[in-house]
């Protein structure tokens, strides 16, 4: 029950640190012009470096939130739950990376002002990133079918992990379709998960569900 606890305080901390390092961004990110960008963190590069670090701990905020889903649902869904934290700990992995990389190559590229390395950079920046909501949007969507298979969770829980996945993937795919931003639907999911932990014990899954749990 521990981590439990620990899992929906995770779960919450995970919106408030990522809404800070939003705030943050806004005010201190860097302009999108390659030249400015690089004038402007040679002026001051430690708040451009902020957000990222929060982001950072978001990710490993997610991974005790989906540690914790692993412990409540492993024995009905112990496929499913372990092929989640596989994608979960693959899109904190490349969440960390991105940081990183950022910041190492930022440190090398300004005093020399190369524009094409600065872009370079900028690329493998946002594809790590692009790279690493994607894999945690497949963590939610094998999160999603735990749920639903286990019971664990309120079955609307389920539906919307699943809901905010597909859309997630689809919008990936399919980005000129504009389908609405799935963040938003995953993260009503996660924090109510979290609540539901800090509220409520774990409940005892049934015998039939261990019996009938093929995945």
């Amino acid at each position: 029950m521990k981590l439990q606890k620990i899992g929906g305080i995770s779960a919450i901390a995970s919106l408030f640190v990522w809404f800070v390092a939003v705030l943050i961004y806004n005010r201190f990110g860097l302009p999108s012009d390659p030249v400015k960008a690089m004038e402007a963190y040679s002026v001051a590069p430690v708040y451009p470096h902020i957000p990222l670090l929060l982001i950072e701990v978001c990710y490993i905020l997610l991974m005790a939130f989906f540690l914790a889903l692993h412990e409540r649902m492993h024995a009905a869904a112990p496929y499913l739950t372990r092929i989640m934290l596989i994608a979960i700990s693959a899109a904190a992995a490349m969440g960390i990376m991105e940081v990183v990389i950022w910041i190492t190559g930022m440190q090398k590229i300004v005093p020399a002002r190369d524009v094409s390395a600065y872009r370079a950079l900028d690329a493998i920046f946002n594809g790590l990133h692009d790279a690493a909501g994607h894999a945690a949007m497949w963590a939610t969507l094998f999160a999603g079918w735990a749920i639903l298979k286990s019971r664990a969770f309120k079955p609307i829980l389920g539906w919307l992990s699943l809901a905010a996945s597909i859309l997630a993937i689809l919008r990936f795919i399919i980005p000129q379709v504009g389908l609405v931003y799935p963040f938003y639907i995953a993260y009503v999911a996660i924090i109510w998960m979290g609540i539901e932990m800090l509220r409520k014990k774990q409940p005892e899954v049934s015998s039939a569900a261990n019996e009938t749990a093929a995945l």
